[in-house]
């Protein structure tokens, strides 16, 4: 039974597979627009959502297939007073459906449900750990825009423990002469999980801000700009801008980079001005409607493929 907790649960073959299947979306929906028929999907989500949790709703559909779910924890017996274990919750919904997808505060509730079911668990994000799916896309997007995954250099802006930027890495770990570049203050530089793929890439530099980064060799030469939250663990997302203003991305800043630079954010987007939005370089709304592209194509290989 193949669970996917971690973007590297998918060989790098797969992922290319996956691409292959999301690309051909419109004839997958009109070939195999019912091969889920009979099929139920799990759709729980202890964390609030708002892409992840109608894009997997929306592509299970779309293939034929039904779903149950909840979106908020306090509506069930694990929330409240009752406190019902994650793994007795696990035991039972296993039951209901043929495939679950989770979003989880924590590793802990993930395992819990992993070791309890008798179905596919496939992460929706899990804590600050990973999030799987967005990675796929994140790399399907940057596949299709620039033609490949080697070769590329990358300025990343936010918390390196984000679960987004945790598995855009690992899933880069796949590919060759990959450069990274972080802008990121130094209180939040080593904290992430980021440092277990670290030493797969060809280089990692880290700058304290945009300004310091402008001072180097490397600001023509990169290709992808990836922007994510910059808050740390218990801290909002406004209180981290008003610590870091200058870490705001502006169009100021974009275009100190080449004109043809992409610059992707998994959303919500709270730290790009609006001004870029309808830039041709703001690829981030493209990035979010690959969601449904790639989770659809995630269910084809899982089901049709019988890659569990």
């Amino acid at each position: 039974m193949k669970h996917i907790t971690s973007i590297l649960d998918i060989k790098k073959d797969d992922i290319l597979d996956i691409f292959d299947i999301a690309n051909d979306y419109s004839n997958l929906i009109l070939k195999n627009g019912n091969i889920l028929g009979g099929k139920i999907m799990g759709s729980f989500f202890l964390q609030p959502s708002t892409r992840t949790q109608l894009s997997f709703q929306s592509s299970f559909l779309r293939l034929g297939g039904k779903w149950i779910g909840f979106s908020d924890i306090e509506t069930t017996r694990l929330g409240g007073t009752y406190h019902e274990s994650f793994a007795d919750t696990a035991k039972i919904v296993t039951e209901y459906c043929d495939v679950i997808v989770l979003r989880s505060q924590n590793e802990m509730v993930l395992n819990a449900f992993k070791k309890d079911v008798s179905v596919p668990v496939i992460s929706a994000g899990c804590g600050r750990w990973e999030h799987p799916t967005q990675g796929l896309l994140d790399l399907f997007t940057i596949f299709n825009l620039l033609g490949r995954l080697n070769d590329i250099n990358i300025l990343i802006s936010g918390n390196p423990d984000n679960r987004c930027v945790n598995s855009f890495l690992a899933g880069l770990t796949r590919w060759e002469n990959i450069n990274i570049h972080f802008v990121v203050p130094e209180r939040l530089r080593f904290s992430g999980n980021h440092e277990r793929v670290s030493p797969e890439f060809a280089a990692v530099h880290y700058y304290e801000n945009y300004e310091e980064f402008f001072e180097t060799p490397h600001v023509k030469g990169i290709d992808v700009i990836y922007i994510d939250d910059l808050n740390a663990e218990g801290e909002s997302i406004a209180r981290s801008y008003e610590i870091y203003p200058n870490l705001i991305f502006s169009k100021e800043k974009l275009k100190r980079f080449n004109k043809d630079v992409i610059l992707l954010h998994p959303l919500p987007r709270t730290n790009i001005a609006a001004e870029i939005n309808n830039l041709s370089n703001a690829k981030y709304f493209e990035q979010a409607k690959n969601g449904l592209y790639i989770r659809t194509a995630l269910f084809y290989w899982l089901f049709a493929q019988k890659s569990f």
